[in-house]
C-alpha cells in the first residue's frame, strides 16, 4: 500500500507523541482588551463545545517537535538570533475574516504585516525549520502563513455563519465609533456594538511566547532581549519596563538632543492629556496617564522651539483627573494656534479652523474632518479620528486629500508641515500612507 507524504508525516507525529516527546508552539502574545472582549462575547453566542484561545496571539510556527537529540536551548538561540535589533512590531488589524481548517471554521481578525515583519519572519523560519518537525503544512513555506488573531476555532459551519451574521448586523447598526469622540461614546465601550466594530488599527507587539505541551514555557521580551519566566512575563511591573524600553528603541519616546531640524510650523492633534482610558481605546504604548503626559510633553518640547509656530488641532486634555488647560499649555513650547476640539473647554484665543495656502496648495486645519465644508477643494488637515480606523482615516489619504495628524499617527510628537507637504509632493501611485513612515518599523 502506498503511503502519502502526509500520512507518513502524521504517523511520525503519532509515534513522537507516543514516546512522550514534547510538543511546542511559537506565537506572539497579544495583550489587548478590545480583542479579548471580542473573544469573550463570541464565546457567549455559541455552545460550550467550542474552543477559544487561552490568550490572544498570532501564531508564528507549530505545533512542532524538536528533532531527535536537540536540546530546547537551540530553539531559544534561534529565536534570539531572529529578534536581534527588533524592539517589537506594529501589526495592522484588517477586519474580520472566516477561515476553514481541518476540524471546522475559525473566526478571526486579519493582519496586514509590514515588510520589516516579513523579513523578521523569513529569518525566524529559516532558523527554526531545520531544527523541527512540524505537522502543519503551513510551516513548510514561510510565504504560506496567513497571520491573524483567532477568536474561536473548530466551529461547525452553521454556528460560524450565525456568529458572522450577528457581527454583520452589529456593524450595520453603527458599531464603528471614534475613540473619545463623545463622553457617551466612552460609556458605550462596554456595549456590544463597540465589541464588534471592524478594527483597522495598528497593534504593537513585542513578546514571543514559547509553549511547551500547551503551556507557556517562557516569553522572549524583544525590547530587552531577555527570556522571561511565565510568572515574570505576566507581571504588570515588568510590562511597564518593557513598554518604556520599546518606546526608547523604536523612537516613540524621544531621548536625544532637543529640537527637530525640520522647519515650523508644526501640526498635531488630540493629546488627550490626563485621559487614562485613551490608552486602551487607542492602544497607546503607555502604562498610565501620568507616564503618557510626561512623554507627550517631553516629545513636544524636543521637537518644538520656544518661538516655533504650532497648529494644535484640538482635544488637549480630557477626564475628571486631568489638569486645567492652562496648566498643560504652560508646559508646551512654541507659539500655539489652538483650534478647538470636541472635548475642549473654552480657552482664550481658540478658533474653529485655520486656512492657509502653502506650496501651491489650499489647506484647511480643523479638528473634525466632518466639519469641513462639503465643497472644499483643498487638503483637509485634521485630528479627531485617532488611529481606530486607519483604512478610512490614515495619516495621508491621497484620494480624499486628507491628513490625519492625531498624535497616534505622527509618532506621538508634532510633525512639521513641510514633512507633510513633502509626502504629498511624492505621492507616486500610493492611495494612502497609514502611519508617518519614520514611526513604523520600516527602518
Amino acid at each position: 500500500m502506498t503511503v502519502s507524504r502526509r500520512q507518513h508525516h502524521f504517523r511520525t507525529w503519532q509515534n513522537r507523541r507516543a514516546r512522550g516527546s514534547d510538543e511546542y508552539f511559537l506565537m506572539i502574545r497579544v495583550n489587548d482588551w478590545k480583542l479579548s472582549k471580542k473573544t469573550e462575547f463570541i464565546s457567549h453566542l455559541v455552545p460550550d463545545q467550542y474552543l477559544f484561545p487561552p490568550f490572544q496571539h498570532v501564531t508564528l510556527y507549530g505545533p512542532f517537535f524538536l528533532r531527535e537529540g536537540l536540546h530546547p536551548g537551540v530553539l531559544c538561540q534561534a529565536i534570539e538570533s531572529a529578534c536581534r535589533k527588533c524592539p517589537g512590531f506594529i501589526l495592522e488589524l484588517s477586519g474580520w475574516i472566516r477561515l476553514r481548517g481541518r476540524r471546522g471554521l475559525a473566526i478571526a481578525h486579519d493582519i496586514e504585516v509590514s515588510s520589516a515583519f516579513r523579513e523578521f519572519y523569513d529569518v525566524l523560519w529559516h532558523s527554526i525549520a531545520p531544527l523541527t518537525e512540524s505537522l502543519s503544512w503551513i510551516d513548510r513555506d514561510p510565504l504560506q502563513r496567513l497571520f491573524h488573531i483567532t477568536h474561536s476555532y473548530n466551529m461547525r459551519t452553521r454556528d460560524a455563519e450565525s456568529v458572522c451574521e450577528r457581527i454583520r448586523r452589529m456593524i450595520e447598526m453603527g458599531a464603528v465609533t471614534t475613540a473619545g469622540s463623545t463622553e457617551k461614546g466612552e460609556n458605550r465601550a462596554d456595549g456590544n456594538h463597540e465589541v464588534f466594530m471592524p478594527e483597522y488599527a495598528p497593534l504593537t507587539v513585542f513578546r514571543i511566547a514559547l509553549l511547551k505541551n500547551g503551556s507557556v514555557r517562557a516569553e522572549f521580551d524583544m525590547p530587552s532581549g531577555d527570556w522571561l519566566t511565565r510568572p515574570l512575563a505576566y507581571r504588570h511591573e515588568r510590562a511597564v519596563i518593557s513598554l518604556k524600553q520599546y518606546r526608547h528603541i523604536s523612537g516613540i519616546e524621544l531621548v536625544g538632543p532637543p529640537k527637530s531640524p525640520k522647519a515650523p510650523p508644526f501640526v498635531v492633534s488630540d493629546l488627550h492629556l490626563g485621559h487614562e482610558n485613551i490608552i486602551k481605546y487607542c492602544r497607546r504604548p503607555f502604562s498610565s496617564a501620568a507616564e503618557m503626559d510626561e512623554v507627550l510633553i517631553n516629545n513636544w518640547n524636543r521637537v518644538v522651539g520656544s518661538n516655533d509656530e504650532v497648529l494644535f488641532l484640538g482635544d488637549l486634555r480630557y477626564g475628571p483627573t486631568a489638569a486645567p488647560p492652562a496648566e498643560y499649555l504652560g508646559k508646551l513650547a512654541g507659539r500655539i494656534t489652538y483650534i478647538r476640539g470636541n472635548h475642549d473647554e473654552d480657552t482664550p484665543g481658540q478658533v474653529s479652523s485655520v486656512e492657509k495656502k502653502t506650496g501651491g496648495l489650499d489647506l484647511l486645519f480643523i479638528h473634525d474632518p466632518a466639519g469641513a465644508p462639503p465643497d472644499y477643494d483643498g487638503w483637509i488637515i485634521h485630528g479627531h479620528a485617532h488611529n481606530n480606523n486607519i483604512r478610512e482615516y490614515p495619516f495621508i489619504d491621497f484620494i480624499h486629500r486628507r491628513v490625519n495628524v492625531s498624535i497616534e499617527m505622527t509618532g506621538y510628537r508634532p510633525v512639521s508641515l513641510s514633512t507633510i507637504l513633502g509626502y504629498i509632493a511624492r505621492k507616486g501611485q500610493r492611495a494612502r500612507i497609514d502611519l508617518l513612515p519614520s514611526t513604523t518599523n520600516e527602518m
